[in-house]
C-alpha cells in the first residue's frame, strides 16, 4: 500500500465514524510561544482540549504536517542513525474533546489496523501506563490480547514519561497506550530483554492514544481538565514502511524519489552503509526546509530560523561528503512538492520562493565550510588521546563559519570524540555579554493597574464589551462596563460596544474622545486583553464621577485619523499584490504596521530590491490608485468559501469558520479584518520611502499614501529648489550639474594627493635622517598624518617609509571620527622576531583600540587620540 493510499484509509474511515476532517495547520505556530515548531496533530487542537474553545464540533481527524527538530520533542541528531526517526513527517490522528474515551480509541484502531490496513493480529504488542488498569482491561478483555502481549511502561514518580505523553512543558497531557508491530526476530538485538520498548528494530511503534486528563503547569503540577479527551497519532510514513515489508521509512515510496534522485547525481559515490545515511538525512531534511519556508519560516540567527539553518547545514555537510560542491539541495523541492504538494498545495505555490531561499543558504554556508572543516581536522590531530575538542574552538567554527554547535558534536561523535561543551557555553556568553543591549517590553493593559470597578447593571449580551461597530460608522452610543485606574490621570474603560478599532493585524488603534457625564475624555489607546475585552486607556486628571454606570455616552474616532489609516491599510494590500507580481508568489508579508503617518510592510525575500524594482512597485500601486478601483467587504464569509475563492491567509492569523474578506476588483482578495479606504482613488498618491533588510531573508518597504506622501514629495522638491538656487542652474539640468561638480571634485581631490604625496616624498630624506632608534639600531617611526586623507592614502605612506627605511618598523595614524586609524608595517629582517600582528596586539592592549593583519602589515585603531603620544616610547620599548 502506498502512503497516499495509506493517509486515505485513515481519514476515510474515522468521516465515517463521524469525525469532521480539518485541515493541517502550518508547521510553524504562530499563536503558541511554548513550541518551535507544530510537533504533533494536537497542537491546533490544544484550546479545544483545554476547554477554551468550542468549533461546533465534538470529534475532528485530520493528517498533520510536523517537525521535532528542537525543543522537547527533537529527533534531529537521531535522523540517519536508524530507519523510524524524522525531523518532518506526516502524522494521522483522530480527537474527541469530551465526547468518546478509551473503549472507542482503542476499538477502532484495532479495527483499523486489521480491516483497513490488514496487519496481522497476533503480530501486534500493546503498551500502556504502569497505572491505566482500565486501557489494560481494555486490551485484554474487550480486544482480546493476549497478557504476554500488554506491558505496562512509566513512572512519573522516578522521572520516566514513557506512556505518558505532553505536547510539551505545558499544557494538556495524560497515560497514552502505543501499538507496536513485532517485525520478527530477525531484526532482533538478540538481547534477552528485547520487547516493546527496546531500541532495536524489532518492534516497531506505529500508533499513540492519549488520554488527555490533566493541564501541566509551569510549576509541575498536574490540574484535571474540564473534561477528558482522545488524542491520537499514527506515523504515515512508520506504517507504510511497515505495510510494505519495510524496516526503514526511508525505503518508501515517500522518501524513494528523493533517494533515488540523490543517488543519481552524486559525485562520489560511499560505502553503502554512509551512502544510505547521507542520502536519509538529506532527504529528511530537504522535506523539512521546504515545508516549514512554504508556512512562512525563514532562516536567521535565532529560534525556529536558527533551527532551519542547523537543519539544512547538516544536510549541506553530508551533501559535501557525497561530493557536491555547489549548491544541490534546492533541486530537490521539485521532488517534495511532488511527492507532498497534493495535499499541501502550498508547496507547489512557494516552489520558486523556497528553492531560492534555499540555494541562497546553501551559497552561504558552502563558502565558508571547507575551511571550518580543515580548522577542525586540525585540531581534533592536535588533541591528546581522551582530550575534549575545545570550546574556543568550536566557538570560533560556529561563530566565524557557521557551524552550529551540535553538528561539531555530531562530527566529533563520528570520530569517537567530545566536546568541552562548558568551554563553548562560556564563549558564546562572553559574546553575548559583549553585544548584549538593553530590551524593551511593553508592559500591556493591565499591567500594574488596580482593580476593575464593575457595573452594577448586568447584561446577557454574551459579545458586551466585545463588540465592534467601527466598520460601518465612527460615532456611537456606549455604558461603561469597569473601568480601573492605570497610572497617573490615566484609566482604563470597557465599553458595551465601541467604534474604536483595536490594534490588531499592524493596524495601531484609533483614537477620539468619550463624552458624558460631564466628560470629555481623551481615548489614547485601544487594546483587546487576554478575554477579548476593549480595554480604552483614557486621560482624566483626579476620580471618575460616581454616575459613570447610569450615564450614556458617545464615543467618537478621530475621523481625519482613521481615513490616513484607511489609506494606508489599502495601501499594503496593493504593495503585496506589486511585491508578489514582481518577486514570485512565494512573497508574503512577515509584519507590518498601519498608522496614519505611514505604512510598514515587512516581506520575505533574499533580492535586494533596486531603485527600478521600487519604482515599479510605485507605478503599479498608482495605477492601481488613478483607476479607482472598489474596495469591497464580503463580511461572515465561510472560511472555505474565501479559500475557494483564492483568498490570501496570511501567515501567523487564526482564522475561525466565518471570516472578513477584503478585494479589490482582480488586483487583491485577502482575508483581513482591518478598516480601509472605500475606493483606490482615495488613496490619493503612493510613494516609497524606505527600503532595506531588517533580518537574514526579511526586508522592509516605508511609503505613505495621500497628504503624508505629497508632504514627502514638497520636502523632497523643497531641496531640488533650494540647490537649483545655490548652484544657479534650472531644476532639470541639476543633476547635470552635480555630476559635473563631483568629477570635478574628484580631480581636484587627486591632484592634492598627488602633491601631497610628493611633499611628503621631498621631505622623506629630512624625516628619515631624525628616526629615535633602539640600543638594538632599529628604527621606529612613528607619525600623525593630517586630516583628509584615505585609507589607501595612509598605507601607500606606510609601504613608502617602510622601504627607505633599512630596518624598522612604521607606525602612521590618521584622525578617522572619534578614533585615530592605525597602519603598523615592518621591515623583513624584523617580521620574524616582531611581526606586525604582535606588534599591534601589544599596542591596542596597552592603549586600547582593536586591530589585525598579516607579519609584515597590519591595521587597527586606536580608540583615543590623546594617547598617541605614548605610542612611540611603547614601540621603542617592545622593540628594546
Amino acid at each position: 500500500m502506498d502512503f497516499r493510499t495509506v493517509r486515505r484509509t485513515f481519514l476515510d474511515y474515522f468521516i465515517r465514524q463521524h469525525h469532521r476532517l480539518v485541515r493541517s495547520s502550518p508547521v510553524i505556530p504562530f499563536e503558541d510561544p511554548t513550541l518551535l515548531f507544530t510537533n504533533a496533530g494536537m497542537n491546533q487542537f490544544k484550546d479545544q482540549l483545554l476547554g477554551l474553545r468550542d468549533e461546533g464540533y465534538r470529534r475532528a481527524c485530520s493528517v498533520q504536517k510536523c517537525i521535532r527538530a528542537g525543543g522537547k520533542h527533537n529527533d534531529l541528531d537521531a535522523v540517519g542513525k536508524d530507519g523510524r526517526h524524522l525531523t518532518f513527517f506526516e502524522m494521522l490522528g483522530n480527537w474527541s474533546f469530551g465526547d468518546y474515551y478509551k473503549r472507542e480509541a482503542i476499538e477502532w484502531a484495532w479495527n483499523l489496523s486489521l480491516e483497513g490496513f490488514g496487519l496481522d493480529p497476533s503480530r501486534i504488542h500493546v503498551s500502556v501506563y504502569k497505572d491505566d488498569d482500565e486501557a489494560y482491561e481494555l486490551w485484554r478483555t474487550h480486544i482480546g490480547v493476549p497478557p504476554e502481549r500488554i506491558v505496562r511502561l512509566g513512572d512519573l514518580d522516578k522521572g520516566d514519561e514513557e506512556n505518558f505523553w505532553s505536547m510539551g512543558p505545558t499544557g494538556p497531557c495524560g497515560p497514552c497506550t502505543e501499538l507496536y508491530y513485532d517485525l520478527g526476530p530477525a531484526h532482533s538485538c538478540g538481547k534477552p530483554s528485547c520487547g516493546v520498548g527496546c531500541d532495536c528494530d524489532r518492534y516497531f511503534e506505529y500508533w499513540n492514544n492519549v488520554f488527555m486528563e490533566f493541564n501541566r503547569q509551569a510549576d509541575g503540577a498536574f490540574v484535571p481538565l474540564a473534561f477528558k479527551s482522545v488524542d491520537t497519532g499514527l506515523g504515515l510514513e512508520r506504517l507504510t514502511a511497515i505495510l510494505n515489508g519495510k524496516v526503514s521509512v526511508f525505503e518508501t515510496d515517500a522518501f524513494q524519489p528523493l533517494i533515488q534522485a540523490i543517488r543519481a547525481a552524486a559525485p562520489v559515490q560511499l560505502p553503502e552503509e554512509k551512502m544510505a545515511v547521507a542520502c536519509n538525512v538529506v532527504a529528511d531534511h530537504v522535506r523539512s526546509v521546504s515545508v516549514s519556508l512554504a508556512d512562512g519560516a525563514f532562516f536567521s540567527n535565532e529560534g525556529r530560523g536558527y533551527v532551519l539553518r542547523r537543519i539544512l547545514r547538516r544536510g549541506v555537510r553530508f551533501c559535501r561528503e557525497l561530493g557536491f560542491r555547489e549548491p544541490f539541495i534546492y533541486k530537490l523541492v521539485a521532488i517534495v512538492a511532488e511527492t507532498l504538494g497534493d495535499v499541501y498545495p502550498e508547496l507547489h505555490e512557494k516552489r520558486g520562493h523556497v528553492e531560492r531561499e534555499i540555494r541562497t543558504e546553501e551559497q552561504r554556508f558552502l563558502a565558508t565550510l571547507d575551511h571550518g572543516l580543515d580548522l577542525f581536522d586540525k585540531t581534533l590531530a592536535t588533541l591528546p588521546p581522551g582530550t575534549g575538542f575545545p570550546g574556543e574552538a568550536a566557538f570560533k567554527l560556529h561563530d566565524t563559519y557557521g557551524f552550529p554547535v551540535d553538528l561539531t558534536e555530531i562530527m566529533l561523535g563520528e570520530r569517537g570524540a567530545t566536546l568541552d561543551r562548558s568551554g563553548f557555553d562560556q564563549a558564546m556568553e562572553a559574546q553575548r555579554t559583549r553585544g548584549r543591549s538593553a530590551m524593551k517590553f511593553y508592559e500591556g493593559a493591565g499591567a500594574a493597574a488596580g482593580v476593575w470597578v464593575e457595573s452594577p447593571y448586568r447584561s446577557d449580551d454574551e459579545l458586551a464589551g466585545k463588540r465592534f461597530v467601527g466598520y460601518h460608522t465612527e460615532r456611537a452610543e456606549c455604558r461603561v462596563l469597569r473601568y480601573r485606574a492605570h497610572g497617573e490621570d490615566q484609566f482604563e474603560l470597557v465599553l458595551d460596544r465601541t467604534p474604536f478599532y483595536a490594534e490588531s493585524g499592524g493596524q495601531v488603534a484609533d483614537t477620539g474622545t468619550l463624552e458624558g457625564c460631564g466628560l470629555c475624555l481623551a481615548v489614547q489607546d485601544v487594546q483587546r486583553n487576554e478575554n477579548d475585552l476593549v480595554v480604552h486607556r483614557v486621560a482624566c486628571s483626579g476620580a471618575l464621577p460616581l454616575g459613570l454606570f447610569d450615564t450614556s455616552f458617545v464615543a467618537t474616532v478621530d475621523g481625519a485619523r482613521r481615513q490616513a489609516i484607511r489609506r494606508n491599510h489599502t495601501a499594503t494590500h496593493l504593495l503585496h499584490r506589486a511585491l508578489r507580481d514582481l518577486l514570485g508568489e512565494g512573497v508574503h508579508q512577515a509584519g507590518s504596521k498601519v498608522s496614519p503617518e505611514a505604512l510598514r510592510f515587512d516581506f520575505n525575500t533574499s533580492q535586494r530590491l533596486e531603485p527600478q524594482a521600487l519604482r515599479h512597485l510605485e507605478t503599479a500601486v498608482n495605477a492601481a490608485i488613478l483607476a479607482n478601483l472598489p474596495v469591497e467587504i464580503h463580511e461572515d464569509l465561510p472560511l472555505e468559501e474565501a479559500r475557494r475563492h483564492g483568498a490570501m491567509a496570511l501567515f501567523g492569523e487564526k482564522y475561525g469558520d466565518l471570516v472578513r474578506m477584503v478585494q479589490i476588483e482582480d488586483v487583491s482578495l485577502e482575508l483581513c479584518g482591518g478598516t480601509h479606504a472605500r475606493r483606490t482613488g482615495d488613496l490619493g498618491s503612493f510613494v516609497v520611502t524606505e527600503e532595506g533588510s531588517i533580518a537574514s531573508g526579511v526586508r522592509r518597504i516605508e511609503a505613505r499614501t495621500g497628504e503624508g506622501a505629497l508632504t514627502y514629495l514638497r520636502d523632497r522638491l523643497a531641496v531640488v529648489e533650494k540647490l537649483g538656487k545655490r548652484f544657479g542652474v534650472v531644476e532639470s539640468s541639476l543633476d547635470e550639474h552635480l555630476g559635473r561638480l563631483a568629477d570635478e571634485n574628484k580631480e581636484l581631490r587627486r591632484q592634492v594627493e598627488k602633491l601631497g604625496e610628493e611633499v611628503f616624498v621631498a621631505r622623506l630624506p629630512e624625516r628619515l635622517a631624525s628616526v629615535p632608534t633602539t640600543p638594538k639600531g632599529t628604527k621606529v617611526l612613528v607619525e600623525k598624518l593630517p586630516e583628509g586623507l584615505g585609507r589607501n592614502e595612509l598605507l601607500r605612506r606606510a609601504d613608502l617609509l617602510r622601504d627607505r627605511l633599512g630596518s624598522g618598523v612604521v607606525a602612521l595614524t590618521l584622525p578617522q571620527g572619534p578614533k585615530l586609524a592605525l597602519v603598523l608595517t615592518v621591515t623583513p629582517d624584523l617580521q620574524a622576531a616582531h611581526p606586525a600582528t604582535d606588534l599591534l596586539k601589544t599596542v591596542t592592549e596597552r592603549l586600547g583600540g582593536s586591530g589585525g593583519g598579516k607579519p609584515h602589515l597590519a591595521q587597527g585603531s586606536l580608540a583615543d587620540p590623546a594617547r598617541f603620544p605614548e605610542l612611540e616610547a611603547l614601540l621603542l620599548g617592545v622593540l628594546g
